[in-house]
């Protein structure tokens, strides 16, 4: 690396900041990301940015050059282009930090400590495919390969060296977990919409506790093919869709789409025709499935707070100890400010569950359970 050590500079939301609404209008698919990467090339010549945007995550990591004031241009940047947005207001569920605190965050991400699944192995996947959209658009420079060489190799080692990928490491296995307690004796038909990063590991977890019960519809009938062939599910076609909709039991939707795949119309179309109850996953960001429908459906929500999970300890530091700088604010879905936000976005991360969607916060309340309960049956013995 060079001797002098640049100012590296981080702004962001995720699930434990930002509810769906906020984390949805900052969501970037690969090209949206690469177009912005472009216009900051432009703009800020020499310096590097990097876009990782997941279901739970949209994080800015900039290296500004020469010391331009990169941070307030770049969300100027950011408002331009999603003006049309009624809840981006300034610092709307925002996290900053610089410098070591900056670094130290990607790190913590890598490893899967900043995750809604704690230990989450997708990660590594999601921000390899960040530094390649980077690199496409001209952005990523010697600094910001050398941190993101060093996060996933450090990603790698703690999954390796440390239990933390112990159990159900991934929205995938633990929708499958959280499945096959919800139908203990007749396993459910199943229909993933999609098959891209997410769907691919979503596949391979239902695929392996429910075999021969998952339908894969993609767009591309190809990546479709693929998903089914290495999962061990089956492809269908996409425009076979409403007819998978009206026999199937579950239906998980985990595409990178602008706008609701599942309308509030096509789900009313499909269970008329229906004799039994449909339950709908929405597993994609921004959100797949359109609001307003009277069914049964497991998503992103504004507010996950039904259980509280507990963190392994030595996994879940307080700031205060990270020393960590970041200022975080907390808005409603209309942008303005609200106590009842701030009492649901505690400082506190002890038993916290932000905002994950609520099948994975009964999820992780479930687990917490069983812990209690065994701890306590040990110390009774």
């Amino acid at each position: 690396m060079p001797d002098l050590q640049p100012e590296v500079e981080l702004l962001g939301v995720n699930f434990r900041t930002a509810p769906a609404a906020v984390r949805e209008a900052l969501s970037y698919d690969r090209d949206q990301a690469r177009d912005l990467l472009s216009r900051a090339k432009a703009r800020f010549p020499g310096s590097e940015a990097l876009i990782l945007s997941t279901c739970n995550r949209t994080e800015f990591y900039l290296v500004p050059h020469a010391n331009q004031a990169m941070a307030t241009a770049w969300l100027r940047e950011v408002r331009e282009l999603r003006s049309t947005a009624p809840i981006f207001h300034p610092n709307c569920g925002l996290y900053q930090a610089r410098d070591l605190d900056a670094v130290r965050h990607l790190f913590r991400v890598a490893s899967g400590l900043e995750s809604a699944v704690l230990g989450d192995v997708q990660i590594l996947a999601q921000l390899r495919e960040a530094c390649s959209a980077a690199r496409a658009a001209g952005t990523f420079g010697p600094w910001l390969g050398e941190i993101t060489s060093r996060a996933a190799r450090l990603g790698r080692s703690v999954r390796s060296e440390s239990s933390i990928s112990r159990g159900a490491a991934s929205v995938g296995s633990a929708l499958a977990e959280l499945l096959r307690r919800r139908y203990p004796s007749a396993p459910p038909d199943l229909a993933l919409l999609g098959a891209g990063e997410a769907g691919a590991n979503i596949a391979f977890h239902l695929a392996k506790r429910f075999p021969g019960k998952l339908q894969i519809l993609s767009r591309d009938r190809s990546r479709a093919d693929r998903v089914a062939a290495v999962s061990g599910g089956r492809s269908a076609s996409w425009d076979e869709l409403d007819r998978v909709l009206s026999e199937t039991d579950v239906v998980i939707s985990a595409l990178k789409s602008p706008q609701p795949v599942l309308t509030t119309e096509r789900l009313r179309q499909a269970t008329a025709v229906r004799s039994k109850p449909l339950l709908v996953i929405d597993a994609g960001m921004p959100r797949n499935v359109e609001e307003g429908w009277s069914g049964e459906v497991w998503g992103w929500t504004t507010s996950a707070r039904s259980e509280k999970p507990s963190w392994r300890s030595g996994d879940q530091p307080s700031r205060q100890s990270r020393g960590e700088s970041r200022r975080r604010s907390r808005c409603t879905p209309d942008g303005s400010r609200d106590g009842r936000w701030s009492r649901s976005c505690a400082t506190s991360t002890a038993g916290w569950t932000g905002h994950r969607p609520s099948w994975l916060a009964a999820w992780v309340g479930s687990r917490t359970r069983r812990r209690t309960s065994s701890r306590a049956g040990s110390g009774a013995a």
